[in-house]
């Protein structure tokens, strides 16, 4: 995704890691078009975002801008700083381990007391780097490098820096953030101090450190003789390691979830159609680009959201479509509602692009892209839409629209793939709050069993989204619980309506 140089970047006046990260980078890419815009209050996204006039875009997330920057760089080798495959940092907090360490966990260490989070990265640092041939084709181009089995022999089991031997934008972030720490902190981790200095090391660090008044550590006085010494606190690691019981069903319910069960008519229940749209009358490219099969039911679905998403919805609101992927249901939206503004909230890259593509090519003015994770955004919006937010994501978009005191129509999706987050706990309401964790992923996993077991699977799906509709009404909000028409357009057909 490739903007123009010449955006404007906010950042926190308040916020000195961050700010210091983000500038650190404009300089490294030397960028100088780009204009910094000092903020006292957040008023559209967590700090920093940055705004591309040209594209009418606003990215948000420190990770996020930061790869921004990076890729409208003019300079090749900076652009390297993204990986092999151009995927360093490219996955949101919610998903990704490193994403969340440099984005959330490792910042806290600055102004904090607790070294848990440095010994993390010092263990991280102690384990065997595996590398693909792939990455050693890459390196092997280096001049710096010039042997590419040279290259495996000398650093396949080393972690020169955070993902192996060539530096990445994670190691900027970090080092940053461990250069705002006391040198003190830092003597006891012996991989980090080495780390560290190799850092140091690569051209143009230590310059743009000193043009930017970047005070920088020196370790060199330090005793490289001594042992790694291992701490007992996890490493950085993708998944939590929670597992469903193997051998579960409904029949066995514990007398917390047989409460839950009980208690699962209290939620109001419709079965309600609604006029499908006309298709003929929309513009091609907003038709669901999925294969041929699966056009029909993507349309169904489209048509039932929406239709209901009409009814309550009023002319001059905005609404925000969440986890928005390509932007099917965002695009719709704008095109049958121009009396609304709509906002497309997407963290994928790829998605962004294709929605970019198609507002531009018919003119959708009232459409505004946000390339953000759902947890930096903070407008105010009237109502919120998601179509299909994959597991703990439907959660989030329930999270964010109880923020925003908004209300929301929201068809869940991928069940199994439930996970509890920093920023959402299970069960979600205190009707189910007896039920353990792992008995609530297994709930989840037969939810998606959709093949072997249907009825099963679906007693199962209600049950999860009996729980989400009892948390929304313990929140103040009236809720009800639709089945989409008709019931063979998807196998995830329940869809929640909360009303503020």
């Amino acid at each position: 995704m490739l903007g123009d140089k010449n955006y404007k970047i906010y950042l926190a006046k308040y916020d000195c890691i961050f700010s210091k990260i983000v500038q650190f980078v404009l300089e490294l890419c030397k960028v100088k078009q780009s204009k910094i815009i000092w903020k006292d209050e957040i008023e559209t996204c967590d700090f920093p975002y940055l705004e591309d006039s040209r594209r009418s875009l606003t990215v948000s997330g420190l990770c996020s801008v930061l790869r921004y920057i990076i890729k409208c760089s003019d300079d090749e080798e900076k652009k390297k700083l993204l990986s092999h495959k151009g995927n360093c940092l490219k996955a949101p907090s919610e998903v990704s381990a490193w994403t969340r360490y440099c984005e959330i966990e490792l910042p806290t260490v600055v102004s904090g007391v607790d070294d848990k989070q440095i010994i993390r990265f010092e263990n991280h640092l102690s384990t065997p780097v595996s590398l693909s041939n792939g990455r050693f084709e890459g390196l092997s181009a280096d001049p710096e490098l010039e042997n590419c089995l040279e290259c495996r022999k000398n650093f396949a089991g080393d972690h020169l820096f955070t993902d192996g031997p060539k530096m990445t934008l994670a190691d900027l972030i970090l080092f940053i953030n461990f250069s705002l720490i006391n040198k003190e902190r830092l003597e006891t981790f012996r991989l980090i101090r080495n780390w560290y200095r190799r850092v140091l090391q690569v051209p143009c660090i230590i310059q743009t450190s000193f043009s930017l008044g970047l005070t920088t550590h020196d370790f060199s006085c330090a005793c490289s003789c001594e042992k790694t010494k291992f701490f007992e606190t996890n490493s950085i690691s993708i998944r939590e390691n929670v597992k469903p019981p193997q051998s579960f069903s409904i029949s066995q319910l514990s007398s917390s979830e047989s409460r839950a069960e009980k208690h699962f008519n209290t939620i109001k229940t419709v079965n309600k159609e609604y006029d499908p749209l006309d298709w003929d009358t929309i513009p091609l490219p907003l038709h669901p680009s999925v294969p041929d099969k699966r056009k029909l039911r993507k349309k169904q679905q489209l048509d039932y959201i929406i239709g209901c998403v009409n009814s309550f919805v009023e002319p001059g609101q905005v609404i925000v479509d969440m986890c928005a992927g390509s932007g099917h249901l965002g695009l719709v939206l704008a095109n049958l509602r121009p009396d609304c503004t709509i906002i497309v909230v997407e963290s994928k890259e790829e998605s962004i692009e294709r929605c970019y593509n198609i507002r531009e090519k018919l003119g959708l003015n009232n459409l505004k892209i946000y390339f953000s994770q759902l947890s930096h955004i903070r407008m105010k919006f009237d109502f919120g839409v998601a179509l299909h937010a994959c597991g703990s994501a439907s959660d989030s978009v329930i999270e964010k629209c109880l923020e925003m005191a908004a209300s929301l129509v929201l068809v869940p999706c991928c069940y199994g793939s439930i996970r509890r987050t920093h920023n959402v706990t299970y069960p979600r309401s205190k009707l189910f709050n007896e039920l353990e964790y792992e008995n609530y992923l297994a709930i989840c996993r037969i939810a998606d069993q959709h093949s072997s077991n249907k009825e099963r699977s679906k007693r199962s799906s209600d049950l999860i989204d009996t729980d989400r509709l009892k948390y929304v009404e313990e929140c103040g909000y009236s809720t009800c619980f639709l089945s989409q028409l008709p019931e063979d357009s998807s196998p995830k057909n329940n869809l929640l309506i909360c009303l503020k």
